[in-house]
């Protein structure tokens, strides 16, 4: 409990520190062109301690967020003509004043990227955890383990580097280093946008460490957690599983492959110690309904991935495994499952026949073979359960399904995307057969088949190394870090307008608070990080050319400057408003959007 209130108060200072350091910049630009400042506050509304020193009341105030500043006529109707006052100055010096807060963030950055780099600032390494099937890294040759060692130019990057290059890049394809088997090699990603997310992505996850940060029931109804059971603690990291090594949470989740209801001996490492436990997995259940509409087709083949390396190439139809005849990716599992070693593959490829072998020891090597090829789908059956819920219902192989849920679809990830979404309610399926349209409703059932064992935990911790730097390099780092966000928010409000990037990724004050919370809970270095980019990023905000906004002001000015007179008062009046409620519609979104991303986690 105190350290969740430490957290809350670190946050409120760096938040305010962000605010109160951009006044602070109005002031000091203020002083510097002779305006006379008369108020000048850490926080808002009613005071509640301060001094007077001169003609300035320098306070505290009641809501401690922030801060503000007023100056002598700021509005045109207060002023009395008085060289002292805003208006009374010319646009150079007005200028001077408004930009001042926006370079005290710069300021206030770099200085604190350069004691964040001297403290040392935890990033997520650029390690591929898991490398999603289908998608553009796949298909380049990415695996887990590989580092990325250099990304679009850019060496040693963390994995934010990778992911903003991805995003925000712009570019058809980009260009990744890694290091494998302690050799490097080059690859060309092509970033496909993603609806669902709302951004450029290649399919890569970063690696997770193994480090129990929690837990979960698993088992549905009456679930348990058979880790928690077991003894096993939050902060316990996991060794190896049945004395096989684990390096990352993913691994981990592939060796449990092989145990779905299973006792397994854990290694765990807890503080300095090393000891054992032993955990009986469970398996976790899924609704089915007994359906398939993915062929035997192979239609796209990782490039280094075991189904290559076995002769396999694009165009293949696997016809038969170890005799028996298949129509499915699912039927090809089965009839290997309970076979285990090598397994013989009839192929029919341009006209001929072709046979293959590959060996197929456990699971997990099943598992790996089927990743790495992807088969061509639809929205025809290729397999029903004999005996499963949409057996019973009358669907058959050869059935095409028109609609699921009362949802039209057009492909196999339509179909699973209805079927996931029903979370064990029954559905209704439309299907055609000989021309005929037929529907009935029909109720998944519990299956664990196919599961793997859990052992009721979660880890949510990504592998991070320390980035810290002596004197210098610190300062270098702290002034290259200051370009770099400044360019992602350039490329991101780029991305906004050509549509890579959805505007729902746009945060808000909630959003601000949230990170910097966070970030407060991994340490000063990355409090002080974080802070950081803040203060870059209401910096670049306070630029865009919106009136009510420190860029407004300087656009007003520069034409105040060409023209050689000030723009007229209704006009200055009519454009603020306008900008007032373009802001004030801005912020209801992005509440909006942290809202959502509260409780929905898109």
């Amino acid at each position: 409990m105190f350290g969740v209130v430490v957290n809350i108060l670190l946050t409120v200072i760096a938040v305010s520190l962000i605010i109160v350091v951009h006044e602070f910049g109005h002031f000091l630009g203020a002083r510097l062109v002779g305006m006379r400042v008369e108020v000048f506050s850490i926080g808002f509304w009613k005071r509640l301690v301060g001094f007077k020193k001169g003609h300035t009341d320098y306070r505290i105030s009641l809501v401690p967020l922030g801060g503000y500043l007023k100056v002598a006529g700021e509005s045109p109707e207060e002023g009395k003509g008085k060289p002292y006052e805003f208006w009374s100055k010319s646009p150079g010096q007005r200028a001077i004043f408004i930009a001042g807060g926006v370079l005290m963030n710069f300021v206030l950055a770099i200085v604190l990227f350069i004691v964040a780099f001297s403290i040392g600032v935890p990033f997520t390494v650029a390690d591929v955890g898991e490398v999603v099937r289908g998608e553009p890294a796949w298909h380049a040759g990415l695996e887990p383990r590989d580092r990325i060692v250099e990304v679009d130019g850019r060496r040693n990057p963390v994995f934010n580097d990778v992911t903003m290059a991805i995003a925000l890049g712009g570019k058809e394809e980009v260009g990744v280093r890694v290091l494998r088997d302690g050799q490097e090699r080059d690859f060309t990603l092509r970033p496909e946008y993603a609806p669902d997310v709302g951004l450029r992505l290649v399919g890569i996850v970063p690696a997770i460490e193994p480090l129990v940060t929690g837990y979960a029931e698993v088992g549905g109804e009456g679930g348990r957690s058979p880790a928690r059971e077991a003894g096993i603690e939050p902060g316990d990291r996991i060794l190896a599983i049945n004395e096989r090594p684990v390096r990352t949470a993913q691994e981990l989740e592939a060796e449990l492959s092989r145990y779905p209801h299973d006792e397994v001996e854990l290694l765990v490492r807890r503080g300095n110690a090393e000891m054992t436990f032993r955990v009986l997995t469970e398996p976790l259940p899924r609704y089915v309904f007994g359906i398939v509409t993915t062929t035997t087709r192979i239609e796209a083949l990782h490039p280094s991935g075991p189904a290559r390396q076995a002769g396999f190439r694009v165009g293949d139809v696997i016809a038969e495994v170890n005799g028996r005849p298949v129509q499915s990716v699912i039927a090809l599992e089965r009839n290997i499952k309970g076979n285990w070693g090598p397994v013989e593959f009839t192929v029919r490829r341009d006209g001929q026949t072709v046979r293959l072998r590959h060996d197929v020891p456990d699971v997990v090597a099943l598992n790996r073979f089927t990743d790495s090829l992807v088969t061509e789908s639809g929205t025809v059956l290729t397999w029903v359960d004999e005996g499963g819920p949409a057996w019973e219902a009358g669907l058959r192989p050869g059935d095409r399904l028109a609609a699921v849920g009362g949802e039209p679809v057009d492909s196999w990830s339509d179909i699973l995307r209805q079927t996931q979404a029903a979370r064990g309610s029954p559905l209704e399926f439309q299907w055609v057969r000989e021309g005929d349209m037929l529907s009935q409703t029909v109720a998944p059932v519990r299956s664990t088949d196919s599961s793997r064992g859990h052992l009721g935990i979660a880890m949510t911790s990504p592998v991070t190394e320390p980035r810290r730097y002596g004197p210098v390099g610190a300062v270098v780092r702290g002034v290259e870090h200051v370009w770099h966000r400044l360019a992602e928010f350039v490329l991101t409000v780029r991305g906004f307008a050509t549509q890579q990037v959805s505007p729902r990724h746009m945060g808000g004050i909630v959003a601000i608070v949230h990170v910097a919370y966070w970030a407060a809970a991994e340490g000063a270095g990355k409090l002080l990080y974080i802070t950081a980019v803040i203060s870059v990023a209401i910096a670049f905000l306070n630029l865009l050319p919106i009136p009510v906004l420190d860029g407004g002001h300087l656009l007003f000015l520069a034409v105040e400057k060409i023209r050689g007179r000030r723009v007229a008062e209704n006009i200055m009046i009519a454009a603020q408003t306008v900008g007032l409620v373009l802001l004030g519609a801005l912020v209801l979104y992005v509440t909006w959007n942290d809202i959502l991303r509260y409780f929905t986690g898109f």
